[in-house]
């Protein structure tokens, strides 16, 4: 379970979000929805681990994210931006496998059962030809 506590962001002095308490449990599905600059992108980053609030706490399973190793967080949560920069250099198999990186056996190499994996899921969305 993903979970705030009391938690507070701003930015540049701006207040995006205080006293936030929110428990995402396995399995739930949620939306997160408003305005432009309502704070939904630093929300997330920050439940992902990748920006820190200004107070509260976010755990995973009961443990502060910044208790967790950062290879093992990157196993279990990750983040996929709505806007990416359009001149990325690889295929969709290539943009996937960077979300299979935590889970390789070498930081050099492609993990074969990972792309395996990916190129089975590709298939089922009918995207591996692109």
């Amino acid at each position: 379970m993903l979970r705030a506590e009391g938690l507070k962001l701003s930015i540049g002095g701006r207040e995006l979000i205080s006293a936030l308490e929110l428990s995402l449990a396995p399995g739930q599905c949620w939306a997160l929805l408003g305005r432009n600059g309502a704070g939904k992108t630093s929300l997330i980053l920050a439940l992902a681990g990748l920006r820190s609030p200004q107070s509260g706490t976010i755990a995973l399973d009961g443990i502060p994210l910044g208790a967790h190793r950062r290879g093992d967080l990157a196993r279990r949560v990750a983040v996929l931006p709505q806007d990416e920069d359009t001149g990325f250099w690889g295929s969709v198999l290539d943009y996937v496998m960077l979300g299979r990186y935590p889970h390789s056996k070498s930081a050099w190499g492609r993990d074969a059962e990972g792309a395996a994996l990916a190129q089975a899921t590709l298939a089922e969305l009918d995207l591996a030809d692109h």
